[in-house]
C-alpha cells in the first residue's frame, strides 16, 4: 500500500492559478456570466434590457468595474482546488504535513506500518488462504482500542509501540485464535460435503481422536507414553 503526503503549503496542480482560471472560466466568459447571476445591479440592468431599454453602456461599465474582482475570486477558487486540504479530500494524499515536523511524523508512521505488515505477514503464513485485505481487517480490529484512545498524529506512535510491546503475547494469541478459527471453518466445510450418513460416523471418530490425543502425557525423560485407552473402543 502506497501512502502519499504533502506539505501544507504545497500545490497539486501543474498550472499557476491565473493560467488555470483562464482555462476553467473560458477567458472570462463564464466570469461575466457569474457576475450577472450574483450582482444585483447587473440583474436590474438585465431586467431593463429585457423590457426594451438600451442599457448596453451601463452593462459594459458595470462588467468592467467588477471584472478584476471576479478574476481574483476565480484565481483563488482554482488555487483552492490545488491545495493540501483538497488533495486530502480527494484521496490523493493521506495527510498534509508541516515541513519542520515531518521527520518525526513519518518516522512513527513508517514504524507503525512496518509493525502492522509484520503481523499481517505472520497471519498469512499461519493461515495460508488468508488474503492481505483480510489480514488488515484483523489487525485493525486488534488495535481498535489503542487507536480510539489516542487522537491525531500520536496514534501512529501509540500503535507502533503497542504492537512492539505485545508481539509475543496479545498479538501471538490473536494469530493463534485466527488459526484455530480457520481450522474449525475448514473442518465444518469438509464435513458438510459428506453424505448425511457419513457425517455422524466422522463426528464420532473425531470425538474418539480428541479423547486419545488428550490421553498422551510426557514422562520426566521426555518420552511420549500413552495414558488412557480409546474410550468406547
Amino acid at each position: 500500500v502506497i501512502e502519499m503526503f504533502a506539505d501544507q503549503e504545497a500545490r497539486g496542480g501543474i498550472l499557476e492559478p491565473p493560467g488555470a482560471a483562464e482555462i476553467v472560466f473560458k477567458k472570462d466568459k463564464q466570469t461575466i456570466e457569474m457576475m450577472h447571476r450574483c450582482d444585483h445591479v447587473l440583474q436590474e440592468l438585465d431586467a431593463k434590457k429585457a423590457a426594451g431599454e438600451d442599457v448596453s453602456v451601463e452593462l459594459k461599465q458595470r462588467e468592467k468595474l467588477l471584472l478584476p474582482l471576479y478574476q481574483q475570486v476565480a484565481q483563488e477558487y482554482c488555487d483552492l482546488h490545488d491545495r493540501c486540504p483538497r488533495m486530502k479530500s480527494l484521496g490523493a494524499i493521506r495527510e498534509g504535513l508541516v515541513w519542520e515536523e515531518s521527520r518525526a511524523y513519518l518516522h512513527w508512521r513508517l514504524r507503525r506500518r512496518v509493525q502492522e505488515n509484520c503481523v499481517i505477514r505472520k497471519l498469512m503464513r499461519t493461515v495460508p488462504d488468508l488474503t492481505y485485505k483480510q489480514g488488515s481487517t484483523i489487525v485493525a480490529d486488534l488495535i481498535e482500542k489503542v487507536v480510539s484512545s489516542v487522537d491525531g498524529a500520536a496514534q501512529d506512535q501509540a500503535v507502533a509501540t503497542w504492537l512492539e510491546e505485545h508481539s509475543s503475547t496479545i498479538v501471538a494469541d490473536c494469530i493463534e485464535r485466527e488459526r484455530q478459527r480457520r481450522a474449525e471453518e475448514e473442518i465444518y466445510r469438509l464435513v458438510a460435503t459428506l453424505p448425511a450418513s457419513r457425517r455422524g460416523e466422522l463426528v464420532r471418530d473425531l470425538v474418539g481422536y480428541a479423547r486419545v490425543s488428550t490421553s498422551f502425557r510426557t514422562d520426566h525423560d521426555g518420552k511420549a507414553i500413552q495414558g488412557l485407552a480409546y474410550a468406547g473402543a
